[in-house]
């Protein structure tokens, strides 16, 4: 019986992309309404949710805003945990913080 021999490298992809597909499911099993729920009591006071009124506070944007930026669909849920310059540091757990990004996520998908 042949021995083969699998690569670091070929190893390194499958668990990047064994990686990659949690992630995926874990986007699609967050809960938009718990998200929407835990951002109108943590986020609303400062950040608008429509895009047709300012945030109350300046320096905050609005969820649109938040939704189209690049260093949100890049970082996520991983933005949501970090407090900002003025963002209080909420103490959200990771599966708060993907249901508060999920409900984000939904004002950067095009009107039908």
């Amino acid at each position: 019986m042949a021995r083969r021999i699998v690569s670091d490298a070929a190893i390194t992809l499958i668990a990047a992309l064994l990686f990659a597909v949690s992630l995926a499911r874990g986007a699609q099993a967050a809960d938009v309404v718990e998200g929407e729920r835990l951002a109108r009591r943590a986020c609303s006071s400062c950040h608008s949710f429509t895009g047709n009124r300012p945030s109350a506070m300046a320096a905050a944007p609005a969820f649109a805003s938040i939704a189209r930026s690049s260093r949100f669909k890049q970082q996520g849920p991983a933005l949501i945990l970090r407090s900002h310059i003025q963002m209080p540091n909420f103490a959200f757990t990771a599966e708060q913080a993907e249901n508060v990004a999920a409900f984000i996520r939904t004002f950067g998908k095009p009107a039908r």
